[in-house]
């Protein structure tokens, strides 16, 4: 039941009182309101929506964090391997380059690759 100074609305809907409310000239100045807590009251779940909503798009953006980190990991991994097979071939090509100078310097003597003797 709403109360307006010299003027008492009855309803059975809170909707329907705060409109007969108004019709009748009432302006927000004249509401009154009173507040009592309830003990163990509970929102009904539609009132938690955007906080689920909000947790669920916390969840996915940690997700993709997570597979971001996991890509950039495997990135590194890749890149040191790389890294290590390029250093292995380096070290081959030296020693294989050494062997083969040392090979053409026989006796004194210096040989061609090309197939002809120099002397």
């Amino acid at each position: 039941m709403f109360q307006i100074p010299c003027r008492s609305i009855s309803c059975s809907s809170t909707k329907h009182g705060y409109s007969n409310w108004r019709q009748r000239g009432a302006t927000i100045a004249d509401f009154c309101v009173s507040i009592t807590p309830v003990e163990d009251y509970q929102l009904p779940p539609e009132a938690y929506q955007h906080e689920m909503e909000r947790e669920e798009m916390r969840r996915q953006l940690e997700q993709e964090r997570r597979e971001r980190e996991e890509e950039r990991k495997e990135r590194e991994k890749e890149q040191k391997q790389i890294a290590n097979l390029t250093s292995l071939v380096t070290e081959f090509l030296k020693k294989k380059t050494q062997m083969h100078k040392s090979s053409i310097h026989h006796d004194g003597a210096m040989y061609s690759t090309g197939g002809t003797n120099t002397h």
